[in-house]
C-alpha cells in the first residue's frame, strides 16, 4: 500500500470517528434540553391541563305567594343534573405505588365485548338521541382512540346517574360532572314573565324576565375547585378538589298569583281561539301597590296553536285606539278647557285642513250631538276630535301643544320595571299636522304598552296616584325574609281631584250605559273603557270592510272602592266580533268575577301599600303574611325526627321539598300543583339512596 492510500484511509478514519463524536455530543445534548424542558416546562403544561377555576353556585329558587293559604308556590328552582362521560381508554389498574404498576382497559375487554351490545339497547330505549347501532359505532370509534372522557349523556338526573352505576360493564369508568337546570313546577305559565334562558354566541347561558332582573340577588356566589381540561373550552372537576364552597343564591317571592295567572290564560286562550285572532294579552295589577297579580301573552304560532313565544304586555307597543280618548278627556277637563256637559258633534265631520273626514262606527250618529261624558260612553271619535280641534286646531304651534299637554297627563317614559324585558319608549305624535291631531286625540298616532297604559287607569282607580308596576316584593334567605320591596309612587297626583272624579263618572258610564255594558251586571261594579283600533288602517288598498282589528277594554273594580285594576287587548280577530266591548270585556268580567267571588284578597300589605311615611307598619305587615309560611314548614320538622321518609301527598311544593331536603333528599318533580305521589313509599326507612321524585298536580 502507498504512503498515499495510507493517508486518504487514515483521513477517513478521522471523519468517521469524528461524525460519531459529533452525534453523541448532539444525543447527549438533545437528552439533557429535554430533561431541562420537562423540568422547566413541564409544570407549565400541567397547569395549563389542571388549574383552579370558578364554578357556579346554586341559583336561587322563585317563588309566588298564595294569599288564602299563606303557602309559597315554587316557579323555578335549579335541580342538580349531571353530565356524564366514560373513560374508555387505559389507566393504572393497580394501587398507587405498587410494584410492579400494572396498566389494562379501564373497562375491561372481557366486559367489553360480553356487555357492549346490551348496553347499547339500554341506551337507545331509554334516550332516543341515536339507536343502539349508532350508540355501538360511537362507542367503538371512541375505545379506539382510547377516548378517557367519552361524552356519554347530557343533564340527566342523580337517579338517572344512579342506574347507569348500578352496570356492571361501566361501573368504574362512569365520570359525573354536576350542572344546575332551571325547571319550572309549572311549566309554560307564565314563563315570559318569570324568565327564559337566553344562550348567547359563545354558549354562556343568562336569563330575562324577573329571573334576569333579579340575576344578582339569585346567582349566589361562586366556588373554586380544581378541573381538568379535556377538550377546547370543557373542564371537569378532580375529585374532592373544591377550595371554597359555592354560596347559593337567595330567594326571591313575586306578586303573581297563581291560580289567577292560571285563570288569567285559561280566559285569554279560550277568547283568542274562539275568535281565531293573531295575538292577545291580559294584565291584572293590585291597585295600591302596582303589584302585577297575574300576566298573560299568546300569540299563534300554528292553526289552532297558541303560545307565549314573547311578552306582549310588557315589551311591545301598539295604537290603544279608544282606551285613550280617557286620557284626552283628562286634559280637556283639568285644564278647565270644557267640562261633561259639553255638547259635541257624533256620526261623522269634515274639519278644516285634515284631507280624511272623521266618523264614528255609526257614521249617522247616535244621537247627533251629545254630551262629552255621553261621547265617552258611546266611544264617539267624531265628539272628542271635535274638542281637541277647537282648543288646539287653528294652527301648527297649537296642535304641537296638544302633544306636548299629553305626554303630561300620560306618564311620557318608560316604566323601567323590575323585570329584564325590552321595554319600548312610549311614543306621541307630534301633532303638526291636522289628521294627525284629530287621531291622536283618539288614540292613534300614539304607541304605547299595555303595561303603559293599564298604569295610567290604575292610577285613576287609586285616586289620582300613580304606581310603578311590581313583579317582586321580597327577597327570602333559608326560609326568612330578609328584604321587602316597597310600592313605589309615580306621580303623586295625576290631575285634580276634582277632574278625577268626573273621570271615575263617565268610567262607570261607559259599563252601566255605553260600550261596556256586557260588564254592568257584575254586582261589585266595574268602570273602565273600550277600544277598538283598526291595524292595518295606512293601506289605502284595503277595503274598510277587511281591515284587522284590535280590541281592548282597560278599567278596574269594585267600581266605588277600587282593589284592582286590568287590562285585556285581543288583536287582529278573524270572526265577527272586532270591538272592545264584546271581545276584551268578556275576559276582563272573567277575571274579575273569579277575584271578587273567591276572596278579596285584601292583604296586610295592600292595605298598607304605597304609604312611604309608613315603611315600619309595611314591613311588619309584610312579615306577618310570611309567618304563616314559616310556621308551617316548622311544624312539620315533628315528621322528621321519626327516621323515616315521610309521607308529603297532598302537600304543596315547597313544604314537601323543604322537608325532604332537611332530610339530605335530592328532590325532582314532575307536573304542578301539589304532590299526589312520592318515588319512595312513606315510612320507608330511610337509606343512603337520598332521591326522590314527587308528582304534582293541580286539583
Amino acid at each position: 500500500m502507498t504512503g498515499f492510500d495510507k493517508n486518504i484511509k487514515l483521513y477517513v478514519s478521522l471523519i468517521f470517528w469524528l461524525f460519531v463524536i459529533g452525534f453523541v455530543v448532539v444525543l447527549i445534548h438533545a437528552v439533557l434540553l429535554e430533561t431541562s424542558q420537562k423540568e422547566i416546562f413541564g409544570p407549565i403544561q400541567q397547569e395549563r391541563l389542571i388549574q383552579n377555576r370558578p364554578f357556579e353556585a346554586q341559583r336561587g329558587n322563585i317563588y309566588s305567594y298564595d294569599n288564602t293559604t299563606g303557602e309559597l308556590l315554587l316557579l323555578a328552582s335549579d335541580e342538580i343534573r349531571y353530565d356524564v362521560y366514560l373513560d374508555l381508554g387505559i389507566g393504572r389498574v393497580s394501587a398507587l405505588g405498587q410494584k410492579p404498576e400494572k396498566k389494562d382497559w379501564i373497562i375491561k375487554d372481557s366486559l367489553w365485548k360480553k356487555d357492549l351490545n346490551k348496553f347499547c339497547v339500554f341506551l337507545a330505549d331509554n334516550y332516543k338521541t341515536k339507536s343502539s347501532s349508532q350508540w355501538k359505532n360511537y362507542l367503538l370509534k371512541q375505545r379506539k382512540q382510547q377516548n378517557r372522557y367519552t361524552l356519554l349523556l347530557n343533564m340527566i338526573t342523580k337517579q338517572e346517574l344512579d342506574s347507569l352505576k348500578q352496570i356492571k360493564m361501566i361501573r368504574h369508568a362512569v365520570i359525573p360532572v354536576q350542572k344546575y337546570k332551571r325547571v319550572y313546577p309549572y311549566q309554560d305559565m307564565a314563563r315570559r314573565t318569570i324568565g327564559i334562558e337566553v344562550k348567547d354566541d359563545k354558549g354562556i347561558i343568562s336569563f330575562n324576565g324577573i329571573d334576569g332582573a333579579y340575576g344578582k340577588v339569585l346567582k349566589g356566589s361562586k366556588g373554586m375547585r380544581m378541573e381538568r381540561k379535556i377538550g377546547p373550552n370543557l373542564w371537569i372537576p378532580l375529585e374532592d378538589s373544591i377550595d371554597i364552597k359555592p354560596e347559593s343564591g337567595k330567594d326571591i317571592i313575586t306578586t303573581l298569583d297563581i291560580p289567577l295567572q292560571e285563570l288569567a290564560e285559561s280566559a285569554l286562550k279560550k277568547c283568542l281561539d274562539s275568535n281565531d285572532a293573531k295575538s292577545g294579552t291580559v294584565i291584572l295589577m293590585e291597585t295600591k301597590t302596582g303589584y302585577i297579580k297575574a300576566l298573560a301573552s299568546f300569540t299563534r304560532v300554528g292553526e289552532d296553536e297558541y303560545y307565549e313565544d314573547r311578552n306582549i304586555a310588557v315589551g311591545s307597543s301598539y295604537e290603544p285606539g279608544s282606551t285613550f280618548k280617557t286620557v284626552t278627556a283628562m286634559l280637556l277637563l283639568d285644564k278647565g278647557m270644557c267640562d261633561t256637559s259639553e255638547t259635541v258633534p257624533t256620526g261623522m265631520k269634515t274639519f278644516p285642513g285634515a284631507t280624511k273626514p272623521i266618523y264614528d262606527v255609526n257614521k249617522k250618529g247616535p244621537d247627533k250631538e251629545v254630551s262629552l261624558a255621553r261621547a265617552i260612553e258611546i266611544s264617539s271619535n267624531v265628539g272628542i276630535s271635535a274638542l281637541v280641534y277647537n282648543y288646539y286646531g287653528s294652527n301648527s304651534n297649537t296642535r304641537q301643544q296638544f302633544a306636548k299637554d299629553l305626554q303630561k297627563y300620560f306618564y311620557y317614559n318608560k316604566l323601567n320595571c323590575d323585570i329584564d324585558i325590552h321595554e319600548p319608549m312610549p311614543k306621541i305624535g307630534t301633532g303638526k299636522y291636522t289628521d294627525d291631531l284629530l287621531r291622536m286625540s283618539f288614540g292613534y298616532v300614539t304607541m304605547m304598552t299595555p303595561l303603559q297604559l293599564l298604569t295610567f287607569y290604575n292610577g285613576i282607580a287609586n285616586g289620582g296616584k300613580v304606581m310603578k308596576p311590581m313583579f317582586v316584593r321580597s327577597v327570602m334567605k333559608d326560609g326568612k325574609i330578609i328584604e321587602n320591596y316597597d310600592p313605589v309612587v309615580i306621580n303623586q297626583q295625576m290631575c285634580k281631584p276634582e277632574t278625577l272624579k268626573k273621570i271615575q263618572a263617565m268610567l262607570r258610564g261607559v259599563v252601566l250605559h255605553g260600550t261596556g255594558r256586557r260588564l254592568r251586571s257584575a254586582s261589585y261594579g266595574i268602570a273602565g273603557k273600550s277600544g277598538t283600533a283598526e291595524v292595518n288602517y295606512t293601506d289605502t288598498n284595503i277595503k274598510s270592510k277587511y281591515r284587522m282589528h284590535r280590541a281592548s277594554f282597560a278599567g278596574y273594580f269594585p267600581a266605588d272602592n277600587p282593589m284592582y285594576s286590568c287590562i285585556v287587548v285581543i288583536s287582529e280577530p278573524q270572526k265577527a266580533l272586532t270591538h272592545g266591548g264584546d271581545l276584551a270585556a268578556p275576559v276582563f268580567r272573567e277575571l274579575s268575577d273569579r277575584v271578587m267571588g273567591v276572596n278579596a284578597r285584601n292583604t296586610n300589605v295592600t292595605a298598607s301599600a304605597g304609604q312611604k311615611t309608613d315603611n315600619n307598619t309595611q314591613k311588619h305587615a309584610s312579615s306577618t303574611q310570611m309567618k304563616t309560611f314559616t310556621d308551617q314548614t316548622h311544624v312539620k320538622d315533628s315528621v322528621l325526627k321519626a327516621g323515616v321518609v315521610p309521607d308529603v301527598r297532598g302537600w304543596n311544593v315547597a313544604q314537601a321539598v323543604y322537608c325532604l331536603e332537611k332530610l339530605g333528599y335530592k328532590v325532582t318533580f314532575t307536573g304542578y300543583g301539589n304532590v299526589v305521589s312520592q318515588s319512595i313509599a312513606p315510612k320507608t326507612k330511610i337509606t343512603e339512596n337520598k332521591h326522590i321524585t314527587l308528582t304534582l298536580k293541580n286539583k
